[in-house]
């Protein structure tokens, strides 16, 4: 299935329901869809709820405020999740939700390419809250946000219960605790791929939340030639780029000439020893030759067990400086 826009379509003047699911191709064909506003309760919200696995939206302009009740989670401007491509389209407006909200897609699984998209607007979750994904699995390319992103760090949202009066208890809670997690300008959590992407919107609120990052709150996966050129601010592992990079790092050391000659005084020592063994009933004379070449050889390794311990310190202190870079 193929639809293409030939005009500008405005929604504010009837009661929108997101398309449940979409596996065709959606050409906006530069032409924008305004009014788009989502109230009702639910889960899966935006213009799609599911975007399939082969599926294309491109060229679209979506304007609306997205702001569910109920569970509100993987709610985003184009899609609540995305398996399929979305390309060149720009969602403005308000989101609000819980978890793995995004200015264009709640979650972009691991199939999901979101590429040369940009968002504008205010974006507030609880949990993996993004410019462009809450969450992201697969790939995000060439993508702008200029959203600002939990500024307020969801705290009214999650102060206001259903009845919109105010629950002191929560709005307590949410300033004594770490209820905001994995906020970034383009991504909340990614253990998909980011590059080429640009921040250029104010993230987090001041001594509020953990993990918030300019590109990505917390990274798992790769984050390659990305910008952040705004305001960063957060309460725990805050950062322009990534607030937590969890990457998987192994240091390999090559044996060098000092472990070689170790190595090899072991294999003496362990001879010298068996040779004491069998000159036990020799000559004296043959002992003592024995022993001094054994002396000699102890006192070799216990000089080269100094160096090691040297190399070891000077080895963790270097791991340490790596670990402190990457993070």
């Amino acid at each position: 299935m193929t639809a293409v826009l030939t005009a500008d379509i405005d929604l504010s003047q009837i009661e929108f329901s997101p398309i449940p699911v979409f596996s065709g191709t959606f050409n906006g064909n530069g032409h924008k869809i305004t009014g788009v506003n989502l109230k009702g309760p639910g889960s899966k919200c935006g213009l799609f709820r599911v975007l399939e696995a082969g599926s294309e939206v491109v060229d679209l302009s979506v304007e609306g405020n997205i702001i569910p009740g109920g569970a509100r989670e993987m709610t985003g401007g184009i899609a609540g999740i995305n398996r399929g491509t979305i390309r060149g389209c720009r969602f403005s407006g308000t989101i609000e939700g819980e978890k793995e909200i995004g200015g264009i897609a709640g979650s972009n699984e691991e199939t999901g390419l979101i590429e040369n998209c940009s968002s504008f607007g205010e974006i507030s979750g609880h949990t993996s809250t993004g410019g462009i994904a809450g969450n992201n699995e697969g790939t995000i390319s060439g993508c702008t946000n200029e959203s600002q992103v939990n500024i307020d760090a969801g705290l009214l949202t999650a102060a206001v219960d259903e009845d919109m009066s105010l629950n002191v208890e929560e709005l307590e809670k949410g300033i004594t605790e770490d209820t905001i997690r994995d906020t970034g300008g383009i991504a909340g959590y990614s253990s998909g791929t980011i590059s080429g992407c640009e921040n250029r919107g104010t993230i987090g609120s001041d001594h509020l939340g953990a993990n918030t990052g300019g590109i990505v709150g917390r990274q798992k996966g790769m984050v390659s030639g990305c910008t952040n050129r705004a305001a960063v601010l957060g309460s725990k592992n805050t950062a322009g780029i990534a607030g937590l990079f969890e990457p998987y790092v192994e240091a390999v050391y090559e044996q060098d000439a000092f472990d070689k000659v170790s190595d090899q005084m072991d294999a003496l020592g362990q001879m010298t020893d068996n040779w004491s063994d069998q000159l036990r009933g020799m000559s004296d004379k043959a002992v003592d030759h024995v022993e001094r070449l054994d002396n000699m050889a102890a006192g070799l390794k216990d000089t080269l067990r100094e160096n090691d311990n040297m190399r070891q310190a000077k080895r963790e202190e270097f791991d340490e400086r790596v670990s402190s870079q990457v993070n």
